[in-house]
């Protein structure tokens, strides 16, 4: 599941404040994004999106009116790429796709921050994008996936972290 607060475990009660946060494609049977029972509260309502395909997924709390709840039939995919992969950075990130509803809409407050997870300068676009990435930003993929992006990579098909292979076929020697 997503996020759960007011559980037996945290003593009933939790508070929890998202600004400009994706929370989505979590799976639980009851409010699979965000569920707040007991004594929790959740502040929302600062540019915020909640759930896939027309539904929220929370309980306990409703969406500010800067929050956004996809439209039916917008899933996941449609909003980021579900696999955590190397995008740029130190860490691994899901990147936003083309056409998603959190693009250029985190409002008027963006920037700070000045860049995104990953080091990319922020808003690459009209406005700054909803989450922890821009859309853009630190470019290019990773398709030999040693963590060097194909664009500064000596040879991006082939899996070399330490960059010590040049000659574009495999392993030293072959």
């Amino acid at each position: 599941g997503g996020i759960h607060l007011g559980s037996a475990y945290s003593g009933g009660s939790g508070s929890l404040s998202l600004i400009q946060s994706i929370v989505a494609g979590n799976t639980a049977p009851l409010a699979p994004e965000i569920l707040a029972s007991g004594n929790s509260s959740v502040i929302a309502d600062n540019f915020n999106l909640f759930g896939i395909n027309g539904n929220a997924g929370i309980s306990g709390f409703a969406p500010g009116a800067t929050d956004i709840v996809p439209a039916p039939g917008v899933t996941l995919s449609q909003i980021l790429d579900p696999v955590l992969a190397s995008n740029g950075g130190s860490t691994l990130t899901h990147a936003l796709v083309a056409g998603s509803p959190v693009l250029d809409t985190a409002g008027p407050d963006c920037p700070p921050p000045l860049t995104d997870q990953r080091g990319a300068a922020r808003p690459q676009g009209t406005a700054c994008d909803i989450g922890a990435v821009e859309l853009g930003g630190i470019g290019g993929a990773d398709l030999d996936g040693d963590g060097i992006l194909d664009a500064t990579d000596n040879c991006p098909t082939v899996f070399n972290p330490d960059q010590t292979d040049t000659d574009l076929v495999g392993p030293l020697g072959t």
